[in-house]
Order: structure tokens, then C-alpha cells, then sequence
């Protein structure tokens, strides 16, 4: 299975999709192509969910250097679901689900510059249901990096445990952190927090 490269994020800006060995991690070396995963009978198979978590209205040059100031561009946010054997993964949460009527309250300016588009209910616990799942069957999450629209609803999985790059913990922590999008009523949850700083296994 390929890995599933990551790395610390600047404000407003994907995860990288190439980055050196040392700032990736794999799922499990051991698991096959096969159509879902199965915890009783312990094969090492998996399925993959794509889930909405959203979806946001931001300036299109933030992506787009030329394009003019004015310019929007509304974007989906995506989490993914891995049901694999040995636990189940969540490769980011989205947006909270109070932004889609108060991102006001919840985000503060932030709202102003990157603002929540979607319709109540559209959220990443919304498609966990579809799928037979709730928040306690996930065993871990995965944060890309931790703005408000990739770790909005961290706060509901009480049970798995956070993983994310070192860089990414140290840079929530900076004393510039709230002006650089890093909204701790998001990211700053109790649930343990799996700082990597090099590729392995989760499982």
C-alpha cells in the first residue's frame, strides 16, 4: 500500500503531495487490496470512504496567485474514511457542524476570509451514519494539518487518538498561531495527540 505523505501546512494551503521519506507515514505495510476490512476474522483488508466535511467559500487567489483579489472560489472539504482490520481511520474531520449557521461565534474573523458554504447537516458525522458508524468506532484520526476546516469535528471522536506531524503541533503552539488560522477551540482537544516526525505504521 502507498503512503500517505504528509506535511505541515501554511496558512490556508494543502497538505504537500511530495515530501521527503522522513515526514511520511503508512497505514499498515501489511494491508491488501481487498473490498473491507473485518475486525472478527482479523484479515488484513480495507475500504476506503470518501466523506464530506463541508464546504468553504475562500479567496481564489490563495490558490491562484493571478487571480484577482475579488475572486472567489468555493472548495469541498473531504475526509476519508480507512475500515481497516485492525481499526478504523479518519483522515481529517472537516468543519464543525455549528459553522454551517454560526461560523461567526465559532470561527470569528476567520468566517470573514474563509467561510463555510454548506448546509446544516453536511458533515463528516453525518457520513459516518450513512455508512453504520459513530464517532466512538474510530480508533484514529489523521489531521493533514489542524485549520478549522480539516480538524472541526476532532472534538467528537473521544476515544481515538490524534495523529499529526511534529512541525504541525509546534506550529499551534507559536505565539502567532490564532493570526495564522490555528483556532484552539478546534484543535486543542483532550484525546491523546501521536506526534510523528518520520514514515511508520499506524497499526
Amino acid at each position: 500500500m502507498k503512503s500517505l505523505d504528509y506535511k505541515a501546512a501554511g496558512p490556508f494551503s494543502t497538505f504537500a503531495a511530495r515530501m521527503p521519506a522522513s515526514s511520511r507515514w503508512r497505514i499498515s505495510r501489511a494491508a491488501a487490496v481487498a473490498p473491507c476490512g473485518d475486525r472478527e476474522t482479523g484479515k488484513l483488508n480495507m475500504k476506503m470512504h470518501v466523506l464530506s466535511g463541508g464546504r468553504v467559500r475562500i479567496r481564489k487567489g490563495i490558490y491562484i496567485p493571478e487571480a484577482e483579489r475579488s475572486d472567489m472560489i468555493e472548495l469541498p472539504v473531504a475526509s476519508i474514511l480507512l475500515r481497516h482490520a485492525q481499526g478504523n481511520v479518519l483522515f481529517d474531520t472537516g468543519c464543525h457542524p455549528d459553522v454551517a449557521e454560526h461560523a461567526d461565534a465559532r470561527w470569528g474573523g476567520l468566517a470573514k476570509m474563509m467561510t463555510p458554504v454548506m448546509k446544516p447537516g453536511d458533515h463528516v458525522l453525518t457520513g459516518l451514519a450513512s455508512v453504520g458508524l459513530g464517532t466512538d468506532d474510530i480508533d484514529v484520526i489523521v489531521n493533514s494539518h489542524f485549520h478549522p476546516d480539516h480538524c472541526g469535528c476532532n472534538s467528537f471522536f473521544k476515544k481515538a487518538t490524534v495523529v499529526v506531524h511534529a512541525e504541525e503541533l509546534a506550529a499551534v503552539k507559536a505565539p502567532n498561531s490564532v493570526a495564522q488560522g490555528y483556532l484552539p477551540v478546534e484543535w486543542d482537544q483532550p484525546m491523546p495527540i501521536d506526534a510523528v516526525t518520520t514514515e511508520r505504521d499506524l497499526f
